[in-house]
């Protein structure tokens, strides 16, 4: 090994180990030296000449340098360490600017690059082709949500993986006879995980007896209770109705020929009878319906299409597609179930919560003019005494 390549070595290494702390797990000094034994091995397969392998070593050991400095375009940065060593160690202009254009061909996602860079990207991706690459690919994961934030689920995860496997294309030949084979070893794997993963995430309530059976109890228990608001507003509504249609003429002819103040409690339960009947029409009162739909709502979980509201105004032809749509997937189905049991459940709140104002100002003013009633014959028996 050249002399530059043993010192830089030395100096990554212990640049890497002592700056970069425990929560590196993917990059990290062990990933920079298994990349550059594979780009070394991949130069030597490429039948480089020896200054060319010198560069490529050198391009494979600081790129990813940067990790020092920071997390986010840790290329530049690992450009400007190389830079900064290469050229104190009096190292050639132009070998040092093709350890810095190897070092950019690194940069995600990759690009067209020379002969060196492309050996390099290869090198840097080597790993998808190794036994523990899924096992690895889990350090990867745990550093991405410590400095991105970026948390992904175990079958996001999968996913995640399988659409990158997807889009690695190695560069150059030496790379797709090495690599190739054990790529596709593991995405064959990565896929039977995705599949898995996709069944087990089937619709969670048919896949659970006990919430299913709970989903449909507390869809009937609301329909239940729907109906019990409904005849609590109409016992409302007749009551108050009978009172206001019959009671109240008879009442207010009776206290004319009688003192004024007869009349406070007869005009305190008419007032009482109208605000009840004004309570209980609301509770009954039909909500607001759009009777269309937009798919991208539908998407985004803002509505379901199993819901009468969301389409009796809609054309049969854009329904049709819609609920295909829907129906293709049984997350779909889930969600409109919870949708569903939301607004019914809403709905029902509202009912009660106007049926309770009802029955309280129904109670409350009931018993003030049965009171004042009351007080009032008292006064007038009192006044017939004198």
């Amino acid at each position: 090994m050249a002399a530059i390549l043993q010192e830089a070595k030395n100096y990554v290494k212990d640049l890497l180990t002592s700056q970069l702390n425990g929560t590196y797990w993917y990059h990290n000094w062990e990933h920079t030296e298994y990349v550059f034994e594979e780009a070394m091995a991949l130069g030597e397969s490429a039948g480089l000449s020896e200054s060319e392998k010198e560069i490529l070593g050198l391009s494979a050991l600081f790129h990813d340098t940067g990790f020092v400095k920071a997390y986010q375009d840790h290329v530049s940065n690992s450009k400007v360490i190389a830079k900064e060593y290469l050229l104190s160690r009096g190292y050639g202009q132009e070998q040092t600017a093709g350890v810095l254009e190897n070092i950019e061909a690194t940069r995600m996602p990759h690009t067209g690059t020379g002969k060196l860079g492309a050996l390099l990207q290869d090198a840097d991706l080597a790993l998808l082709a190794s036994e523990d690459a899924i096992q690895k690919s889990e350090n990867l994961r745990r550093e991405l949500a410590v400095f991105e934030n970026k948390h992904f689920s175990d079958a996001e995860w999968v996913k995640h993986n399988l659409d990158f496997y997807k889009a690695v294309v190695y560069q150059t030949a030496e790379g797709k006879r090495k690599y190739e084979a054990g790529k596709e070893k593991i995405r064959d794997i990565l896929k039977e995980k995705n599949k898995k993963s996709k069944k087990d995430e089937s619709s969670l309530i048919n896949s659970n007896r006990t919430a299913e059976m709970l989903f449909k109890t507390a869809l009937r228990n609301h329909i239940n209770l729907t109906q019990i608001a409904d005849n609590k507003s109409n016992i409302m509504l007749s009551i108050n109705a009978l009172i206001v249609t019959f009671a109240l003429p008879l009442m207010y002819e009776q206290m004319q020929s009688q003192q004024w103040y007869f009349l406070i409690p007869v005009f305190i339960l008419g007032g009482t009878c109208l605000i009840s009947i004004i309570y209980a029409a609301l509770a009954t009162r039909p909500g607001t319906v759009k009777g269309k739909f937009n798919l991208a709502d539908i998407q985004a979980g803002k509505g379901s299409l199993f819901f009468f509201g969301n389409f009796f105004k809609t054309p049969l032809k854009d329904y049709i597609p819609a609920m295909k749509q829907a129906l293709a997937k049984a997350e779909n189905l889930d969600d409109s179930a919870i949708i569903d049991l939301y607004f019914l459940g809403k709905s029902v709140g509202l009912k009660f919560e106007l049926l309770r104002k009802c029955y309280s100002f129904f109670l409350v003013g009931i018993t003030l003019s049965s009171v004042l009633f009351g007080i009032v014959f008292i006064i007038q028996a009192i006044g017939n005494q004198g």
